[in-house]
């Protein structure tokens, strides 16, 4: 870590334990999802809404030749204000900021996504049902400090895999 990462305003961020303050109301928890096909994608929304959370689908991506997504500067706006993403179509650049922004992951077993996020992210198996989907971000809700803590110890783990601030 050079001078200049330990004084930028992201490393102080680095150093805490956990994010502060927890949400006690579903309604101010905060879900963002992308996820193909989109009947799934419709699915799982309406019954995270039926559940009492906020959604807010996820766009801002551009696609390259080869299949790789990347995302916008806006979109890294957006996600700074969620409290868990919702991942079925494996999305590198995805896994990377929600890890950097401290976001709690929930996506489907890959090992691209592992090698990406050195496997800090709640996985579940491609053809799990809705409910399994919708119990993860149940999971995040009643057991914010644990996801808080893990996601700082992820952003931090990827701080140092990169070789200091260069995430």
């Amino acid at each position: 870590m050079t001078y200049d990462d330990l004084h930028s305003p992201l490393a102080l961020d680095y150093l805490l334990p956990y994010k502060v303050g927890k949400k006690t109301r579903k309604e101010d928890f905060e879900v963002g999802i992308l996820a193909e096909p989109q009947d799934f994608r419709n699915a799982v929304r309406k019954k995270l809404l039926a559940e009492g959370y906020q959604v807010k689908e996820l766009s801002g991506f551009k696609q390259e030749k080869q299949g790789t997504m990347f995302l916008t500067e806006t979109s890294v706006a957006d996600l700074s204000q969620l409290d868990v993403v919702v991942m079925r179509t494996p999305n590198l650049a995805l896994a990377r900021v929600c890890m950097q922004l401290k976001i709690p992951l929930i996506a489907i077993e890959n090992e691209n996504l592992n090698r990406a996020t050195y496997s800090n992210y709640f996985s579940l198996h491609p053809q799990s049902s809705i409910t399994k989907w919708v119990g993860g971000v149940k999971d995040v809700f009643d057991y914010q400090d644990y996801w808080n803590f893990f996601c700082n110890r992820a952003s931090l783990y990827l701080l140092i895999k990169r070789g200091g601030g260069n995430v």
